[in-house]
């Protein structure tokens, strides 16, 4: 009797990536489910009530993404803080709370400690299903994304009015900033070394009038100077 070859077929499908819902609401929350089931490429892991049932939920290492809502995340954002230390490739996507009902309107959000918190996104609580699909479409592709009033947020605009000059490299180094690398990937990604990288980024901060990486970004962004989408209602 032959043996009979066993063929493997391989494919170059994407693996799906896990997202976890946390929100307080319940109809609230099994909206966000049913938005984020029809989304390509991701699926939902599980649709909880609080931060730290989402944190059970996903591996301290995993590659994941969570939907959150803005009253999880405390007043200065300071309770997403030990989500970001404790799963540092969680990606993080905040949805605002109802005006009137305790939610602050996003003109009053502070994006600059959003993102110090470890947030790379915040949409308005009225956006649309395919505005969350895309929402986190752009999150996991490295990408922030921001409800256009948190980007007009008095809080968030630069004080400095000269637009600064940047070298080229300047550029790239700061584009590559705000996708949320550090300073070994940028100097690999850009074949260059981790000492030139960090030579870079202080006179971007410099040229900024900034301290830190995030208030770079968020100073960038204000200045057309790198890409931070917008997801219009």
């Amino acid at each position: 009797m032959r043996n009979q070859a066993v063929i493997i077929e391989q494919t170059d499908r994407p693996v799906a990536i896990p997202v976890v819902v946390a929100d307080p609401t319940p109809l609230y929350r099994a909206g966000l489910v049913e938005a984020i089931e029809r989304a390509e490429g991701m699926f939902v892991r599980a649709a909880v009530e609080d931060l730290h049932s989402a944190l059970a939920a996903v591996g301290a290492e995993e590659q994941a993404l969570c939907v959150c809502a803005r009253s999880l995340c405390g007043q200065g954002f300071e309770g997403v803080l030990p989500v970001a230390e404790s799963h540092p490739r969680l990606r993080i996507l905040v949805i605002l709370g109802p005006e009137g009902a305790g939610g602050a309107p996003p003109d009053s959000i502070d994006i600059t400690s959003a993102m110090a918190s470890g947030i790379v996104g915040l949409l308005e609580h009225a956006v649309s299903a395919s505005d969350v699909r895309m929402g986190l479409a752009t999150i996991a592709a490295g990408r922030t994304v921001w409800a256009p009033g948190v980007l007009s947020s008095p809080e968030s605009r630069p004080q400095r009015s000269v637009r600064p000059s940047l070298t080229r490299r300047e550029r790239q180094v700061l584009d590559l900033m705000s996708q949320g690398m550090g300073n070994r990937a940028i100097a690999a990604q850009l074949f260059i070394s981790e000492n030139t990288v960090k030579n870079h980024v202080r006179r971007v901060h410099e040229k900024l009038g900034v301290r830190t990486r995030t208030e770079a970004v968020v100073r960038a962004a204000h200045d057309g100077l790198v890409e931070i989408s917008a997801v219009d209602r």
